[in-house]
């Protein structure tokens, strides 16, 4: 899906809040076999490519788990955090925990799950200690990656929720103030099979 929104918003002292709520993402349990596929609903076209967009890749699959990384590219800006707000297809799959990526230092991916778990949907959030270590994003950087385990047939969307407008339940890349960069969001599906 794509989407866009013009809405800018004082945002890094809610997502240091919302962040600080949240806890470090834990695995869970297997649930069941099934052969998993995450399908890009957009494959960026080096050549042709907008300038500050958002992709969710595969990474890997081993047996029912599959990871997706969440990937920025080509930001002319620092960027200092990103905060997330996902829907999942949870009648085949569970979140399961999220990883830091490649885009800050070392650090820890935060998510807290709408309850009751399994709802299908998550809030995720990675963010600098410190407006220094804010970072620009020549080519394309892992923001975060996001495991979910699949336990069934069938297909749905990975959806990311109220793009640019940041806060405690929306989507955002934050620029050094703590304002949303304008970008394109690309979603994409997870397949089990």
């Amino acid at each position: 899906m794509r989407h866009r929104g013009t809405h800018r918003v004082g945002v890094l002292a809610a997502l240091v809040l919302a962040a600080g709520a949240l806890v470090p993402c834990k695995g869970s349990a297997e649930l069941g076999g099934a052969g998993v596929v995450g399908v890009p609903e957009f494959v960026p076209d080096t050549a042709t490519a907008r300038t500050r967009f958002v992709t969710v890749e595969k990474e890997r699959v081993n047996g029912s788990r599959i990871v997706l990384d969440v990937v920025l590219h080509n930001i002319d800006q620092p960027v200092t955090g990103v905060a997330l707000k996902i829907t999942y297809p949870n009648t085949i799959a569970r979140f399961s925990t999220c990883t830091d990526g490649n885009l800050f230092p070392p650090g820890t991916c935060y998510a807290s799950e709408t309850p009751p778990a399994g709802s299908g949907e998550v809030f995720l959030a990675r963010t600098v200690a410190s407006a220094s270590q804010a970072t620009t994003v020549i080519g394309a950087k892992i923001a975060l990656r996001v495991e979910f385990i699949v336990s069934g047939k069938g297909s749905g969307p990975i959806v990311f929720e109220a793009q640019n407008l940041g806060g405690g339940d929306a989507s955002a890349v934050l620029d050094a103030n703590g304002d949303p960069i304008l970008m394109t969001w690309y979603s994409g599906t997870l397949l089990g099979r």
